[in-house]
């Protein structure tokens, strides 16, 4: 399931794979770099995490792509409180103890980014708390992204870089 989510999102990352129709590049729509191999954001980086799921228990996903500040955590913060669920090569720990501010049901798979980056991916916080949350860490299966794509870009898609 993980590896589908971040097939997906790197699809979304790139122009040419796999969107119908194709998505217009724009002042507000553009492509974002992924981190780099093995790259590190370190803790008390702020970053964006956006998406369109609730805003409360009892609401519904919104209908306007929302926006929210979080700090990323040093490991030792989600290790303390997820104990073995939280895995430190492939996971990546932000969020603001004293907010209030979150990403929710419905967000799951949206981007964290940092410094312009695509850093991390929703993944999952403990039920019934808000702090800490973790993304997928995007760092760390770069390399795996990268040869999915390249088997695209080897069939000659319309539109692809391939093609010209």
């Amino acid at each position: 399931m993980l590896l589908l989510l971040l097939l997906a999102t790197a699809f979304l990352l790139v122009p040419w794979a796999g969107l119908k129709p194709k998505a217009r590049l724009t002042k507000e729509v553009s492509c974002i770099s992924l981190s780099s191999d093995n790259e590190r954001v370190k803790p008390g980086t702020k970053c964006k995490v956006t998406g369109w799921g609730r805003t409360s228990i009892a609401g519904s996903v919104s209908s306007v792509l929302r926006e929210v500040d979080l700090e990323v955590q040093s490991d030792n913060v989600c290790g303390e409180h997820l104990k073995k669920h939280y895995r430190q090569m492939s996971m990546l720990c932000a969020g603001d103890e004293n907010s209030k501010k979150a990403f929710f049901k419905g967000d799951s798979g949206g981007p964290l980014v940092c410094n312009g980056k695509a850093h991390g991916i929703v993944s999952y916080r403990q039920q019934n708390s808000i702090f800490p949350e973790v993304f997928t860490r995007v760092s760390n299966f770069v390399p795996w992204i990268h040869k999915e794509l390249r088997k695209f870009a080897l069939q000659d898609l319309p539109d692809s870089p391939s093609s010209d």
